[in-house]
């Protein structure tokens, strides 16, 4: 079995690519380097960290919750991701419906 790489190293992968460094990570996240430098080296990120670090790397924050293989909070997750395959169909038969007449909603 592989295992995958950790947060650290994602993060690592991510950053190089944009050719961004710890130091201007750090900044545009509001954070400091040394704990930039620390989640790149195996370290847990903290949640607003995370919660930062999502828009700033063009992410949802829910999204970098799942990489770092932490638990999603609450108002970053759907309010029932079960509804989402009762959308289309839902809408389906929305769209189905007969015009109301004006006599339909007269007293």
């Amino acid at each position: 079995m592989v295992e995958h790489p950790g947060f650290g190293s994602r993060l690592a992968w991510l950053l190089d690519r944009r050719k961004l460094d710890a130091h201007e990570v750090a900044d545009r996240a509001e954070s400091t380097t040394e704990e930039i430098r620390a989640v790149l080296a195996g370290k847990s990120p903290r949640d607003v960290l995370l919660r930062r670090l999502g828009p700033m790397l063009g992410f949802h924050a829910a999204d970098l919750f799942v990489l770092a293989n932490l638990a999603v909070p609450d108002d970053l997750a759907p309010l029932d991701a079960t509804t989402a395959r009762w959308t289309a169909s839902t809408l389906t038969d929305a769209v189905r419906l007969p015009q109301p007449n004006a006599t339909d909603f007269s007293d």
